[in-house]
Parts: C-alpha cells; structure tokens; sequence
C-alpha cells in the first residue's frame, strides 16, 4: 500500500489530502483533519482488539468498520452513491489492524509537522 499526503488550497479553505494507490484512502481528504481527530479513529480502531465490539467511522465519501476479527473494512459511499438506490456494492477494501494503524500514525505525523505541533 503507498500513499503521500499533501495539503491543496480551493478558494482560501485548505485541504489536507492522501494520494493513494487504493482509491477508497484518497476519500479521507478534508479541511477539518487535527491529529487529534486522527487520534481518535487510532484509539477507536485499537479498541476492537480482543473483543467482540466494532468501531464505526464515517465521511460523507468513506466508511469503514473495524471488525474485532475481520479487520478494517471499507466501503466507498463517494462511487456507492452513483448506482442508483436498491444497488449494493461488497466493501471496497479491508485492511489489517496493524496496516491501516500505520496509515493513521503516518497521517497524524503529516498534519502535525504541517501545522508546526
């Protein structure tokens, strides 16, 4: 999995955004990410270990859940949202605890140094 974050400016409001080789990463980019909304989702993915409950997480483009034994699964509500109603679509993407971890730290770490933390 290889991915970079950038920051974009749109009209005076800036953007913290993923390029990613997996589409459904790229669906993060915003304006409103702090390292301590990522924190949050970090915490929230690493309390499904050893037990039975699941986390939830979702943008108006992405959603995943973090599945005690399944892993990160995600789905992308952006390319969901185009097939009409009474479609479904399988998720998109699952990824291991540890790998999806390792994106959130890296992308916590990026926002930090961007705004001088």
């Amino acid at each position: 999995m290889e991915y970079k974050f950038y920051k974009q400016t749109i009209s005076k409001t800036t953007f913290t955004e993923v390029d990613s080789d997996i589409n459904v990463l790229n669906r993060f980019g915003d304006s409103e990410w702090t390292s301590d909304k990522v924190q949050e989702i970090i915490e929230g993915v690493k309390s499904t270990d050893n037990t039975e409950k699941e986390y939830r997480w979702a943008n108006e483009d992405v959603m995943f859940v973090s599945h005690p034994t399944e892993g990160v699964i995600f789905w992308d509500l952006l390319s969901m949202r185009g097939q009409g109603s009474g479609k479904t679509q399988s998720e998109s993407l699952v990824l291991s605890h540890s790998n999806f971890i390792k994106f959130l730290e890296d992308f916590k770490e990026f926002i930090e140094k961007e705004s001088g933390k």
